[in-house]
């Protein structure tokens, strides 16, 4: 009976939407049916069925949500009694969301928990043995209701026509809605979906081999061809005199950047610190960048941070002395612990040099009794460690409320069961305090250890950087925070397990007075196989519960905007989703001269691949010559009213140019952009302005890159080789979880970001005074976010807006003498004796890759 149902309701849909089932790419998720798939809906499209088996109707064998086609590449999607049985229905809905085009259909049925032989409660393989053969749709992890549907999809904002029906006898649900805009036939994928298809088709598949076949055999005589008159001119006298020439030039380059370096590092640093530098320099410049922080790294615990006895008395006979003296109070919840884990962690607050702490212990309910015994055991030597001993477990939340009611410090620092600190770990952390009385919330840096105890993968972490802790909870270890603002918030919350610490100091950064990064290396993070130090797929559930605390927190922070955290590219990283007003219009300024093919590209990529398109590009011409250029500046606005150009006929002023296009602009959000980019990611402008009109954001840039992939901008850091310098920059766009640095793709908070494309509200940007006309050609986008920065905005590295940058290829590298002036004048104190809040001090400025220092300072 519900099949039947499910069937009349497919062609009520049909009836009522005929449009959608003729012409139409569709994809059916499910499609291997055991009542009869939707084939038989859509003769007259094309169709693509997806199932975890193969079968006469599966097309692809996959999960839903691990499916890769192309965005916005179908137009309608449907389903029939499968994601009541999908553990992942949550990200398969969001894909399929992702691949709909805007005006694209979607419909599904699927039981409830009303469904008897669905369950009523959620059952497992265990109990019912033949689900398990089914793979991940066949375990009923997930009974869903329309309550489900509608938190996933988000309705109300994706639907412009939405239905929902529940059947009273069967509980079936029944949903139909089309997805918000109206279809852009200019953006049709069905080649690319057609091109996968027949991939399936073997019989197509050998055709299409033995044709490139041929056209390798025929590639591979022109490319000898083209090697034998490489070679001619290779011997050639012309040549040779050439390739001299330019070896020449670029050896005297190599020279002069050197030279700049050491000019800068003598009259700042001294000629000592030049020679040290130098040196190093000598010593690890054949490494790569693994091996080169592999082996800086295992100098700097030798030489840096492994304290003598004599150091550490020395370090005590200090802490005794200090003028204020705040008690710390460090609280671990512990269950079943390895206890030789337990002793070291334990033992590593005991060798503490600053004495003024407590240690406050809840241990969640062991059935180990060598935890108990140990937990009793070190309670009675030490009147400094207070236990409690939880009789009904409650989970990490609950434990470590139960060690908060035992803490009478001022300040609480977080300590995991398995981990340790450093010796000077309190120490440091109180001397933080004295020099920062306002301070509420402080974070330290963190290495691992591995099983053999050894320390590796440090982490070195930047400034507090609210735009970066919406991607990752990079506070990590170790977080210490004032323990009245702590009992203000409540605690710590059950519904956040497993990020309970992240769900914490979210909380705590919206009324903390102030956050402070104590720069120093103060934690040790244990590896083993169930912690997510080892591997991020160790706890899913944590980051589920990070994404809980992030929506909460994001309610709190920007009230009313619509913003909402989504999962990101990578296990415990997240980026927040923007919901913005279709009135919002967004203004691209783009400077040009000559060079039509590149303007070209850059246009059209942004006019064909945009899924924004309330917009308006303004290209400044600046003295172009070239016929074909200005025949191209002239049809250009004829063919599309979104663009527009105008005339900057003057000596080239990168910073006088653009604040002329910024007067002419009309939009909300100004997005300065070169002409030498090309848009890779659709939603580039969403993200761009997105960010962009957060009340406490300055200048937002894209994450950018070089034609062969590697990155040529992930964000700014001052007095980065003596000025200013692209952190990453030649690396490859690559998540990385084990330092020194925080990962390159992921959006933070940077002191600046390039002007190549820099976004930022019209109205702030008018405020702040625009560019700075001193600056001919570079560094005015530098100076401007400084500027956003002492007027208490956050500049931001948006990394899922993505470019590529081919790097000034209009114009000659040359940068005027002024333009070096202007930098070191308006760049202090930030080149010379302040250190970039989002870089570490730890690092070193004279290397773009993310490099330690061998400090040469003492190691107190």
């Amino acid at each position: 009976m519900a099949h039947l149902q499910q069937i009349e309701f497919c062609l009520s849909v049909k009836k009522a939407l005929p449009a959608f089932f003729t012409g139409r790419i569709v994809l059916d998720v499910g499609s291997l049916d055991v009542n009869g798939n939707n084939r038989y809906l859509f003769e007259n499209c094309l169709y693509l069925g997806v199932d975890l088996f193969p079968g006469n109707n599966v097309d692809l064998v996959c999960k839903g949500h691990e499916l890769g086609l192309p965005d916005e590449s179908l137009d309608v999607v449907v389903s029939a009694e499968c994601f009541e049985h999908d553990c992942y229905y949550e990200k398969t809905l969001r894909n399929i969301m992702r691949m709909l085009k805007p005006g694209g259909l979607f419909f599904f049925t699927c039981a409830t928990t009303g469904r008897a032989e669905h369950g009523t409660r959620r059952s497992s393989p265990l109990e019912a043995p033949f689900l398990g053969k089914m793979g991940d749709w066949g375990d009923y992890y997930k009974n869903l209701e329309e309550g489900d549907v509608r938190e996933v999809l988000d309705i109300e904002a994706l639907f412009k026509d939405f239905a929902f029906s529940v059947n009273p006898e069967s509980h079936d649900l029944y949903f139909w809605g089309v997805k918000k805009g109206d279809f852009d036939d200019r953006k049709d994928y069905s080649f690319r979906v057609q091109s996968l298809i027949d991939r399936i088709d073997e019989k197509k598949t050998q055709a299409l081999l033995a044709g490139m076949k041929n056209e390798i055999v025929m590639l591979k005589a022109a490319v000898a061809e083209r090697e034998t008159r490489i070679a001619q001119i290779l011997h050639s006298s012309p040549w040779k005199l050439t390739r001299l020439f330019n070896m020449a030039s670029a050896f005297a380059r190599k020279i002069w950047t050197l030279a700049r370096k050491a000019v800068f590092l003598i009259r700042h640093k001294g000629i000592v610190a030049f020679l040290r530098h130098a040196i190093e320099y000598c010593k690890i410049k054949n490494l790569d960048p693994a091996g080169m922080n592999a082996l800086i790294y295992s100098r700097w615990v030798r030489y840096h941070d492994t304290l003598s006895e004599a150091e550490l008395s020395r370090l005590r006979a200090e802490a005794e002395n200090l003028p204020i003296r705040r008690i710390i109070s460090v609280i671990m919840p512990t269950h079943n612990t390895n206890p030789e884990w337990l002793k070291e962690a334990i033992g590593s607050v005991l060798d503490q040099t600053y004495p003024f702490f407590e240690l406050c212990i809840a241990d969640d309910a062991s059935h180990d009794p060598k935890t108990r015994e140990l937990l009793m055991f070190f309670s009675k030597a030490d009147s400094r460690i207070k236990t409690v001993f939880r009789e009904k477990g409650g989970h990490i939340a609950e434990a470590s409320n139960s060690a908060l009611e035992l803490v009478t410090g001022d300040f609480v620092a977080l300590l995991d069961h398995d981990d340790r600190l450093h010796p000077d770990a309190l120490r440091q952390l109180a001397l933080a305090i004295s020099q920062n009385p306002e301070a509420e919330l402080l974070y330290t840096d963190e290495d691992k250890i591995n099983s053999a105890g050894a320390r590796e993968e440090p982490l070195f972490k930047p400034g507090w950087s609210p735009s970066l802790a919406l991607s990752q909870a990079y506070l990590g270890h170790l977080v210490c925070l004032r323990t009245v603002l702590v009992r203000r918030l409540g605690g710590f919350r059950s519904k956040c397990n497993g990020s309970q610490d992240y769900d914490l100091w979210l909380r705590a950064s919206l009324t903390a007075r102030k956050i402070v990064h104590v720069p120093r290396l103060l934690y040790h993070w244990r590896k083993h196989l169930s912690s997510t130090s080892h591997s991020a797929d160790s706890k899913p559930y944590a980051h589920e519960a990070g994404r809980l605390a992030l929506n909460d927190y994001l309610a709190q922070r920007y009230p009313g905007t619509g913003i909402t955290a989504e999962d990101g590219a990578h296990m415990f990283t997240y980026r927040p989703r923007f919901t913005l007003p279709p009135q919002t219009k967004v203004s691209i300024i783009i400077p040009t001269k000559d060079k039509v093919d590149l303007l070209r590209a850059c246009v059209d990529s942004i006019l064909h691949e945009s899924s924004w398109k309330n917009l308006e590009i303004i290209i400044i011409d600046n003295n172009s010559t070239e016929p074909e250029t200005l025949a191209y500046l002239r049809e250009a606005p004829q063919k599309d009213s979104r663009l527009r150009t105008l005339q900057a006929a003057m000596p080239f002023n990168w910073s006088r140019i653009n604040n002329i296009g910024a007067r002419a602009a009309g939009g909300d959000v100004l997005i300065f952009l070169n002409n030498d980019t090309k848009v890779i990611t659709p939603d580039w402008i969403e993200h761009l302005a997105g960010q962009a009109l957060l009340p406490d954001t300055g200048a937002v840039g894209g994450l950018l890159l070089y034609e062969d992939g590697a990155i040529q901008h992930s964000g700014v850091v001052l007095g980065m080789n003596g000025s200013a310098d692209h952190v990453f920059k030649n690396q490859h766009p690559q998540h990385t979880g084990g330092g020194p640095f925080i990962s390159p793709v992921l959006t933070r908070n940077a002191l600046a970001v390039t002007g190549a494309c820099m976004a930022i509200t019209r109205r702030k940007f008018l405020e702040l005074g625009g560019f700075d006309e001193a600056f001919v050609i570079c560094g005015s986008d530098v100076e401007l976010c400084l500027r956003a920065y002492r007027h208490g905005l956050y500049n931001t590295l948006c990394a899922e807006a993505r470019l590529f940058h081919y790097e000034s290829k209009t114009r000659t590298a040359f940068i005027p003498p002024g333009d070096f002036a202007q930098s070191e004048k308006k760049y202090a104190p930030w080149q010379t004796e302040l250190m970039d809040p989002f870089y570490n001090p730890n690092l070193s400025l004279f290397q773009t890759t993310p490099t330690l220092n061998l400090p040469h300072h003492p190691k107190s």
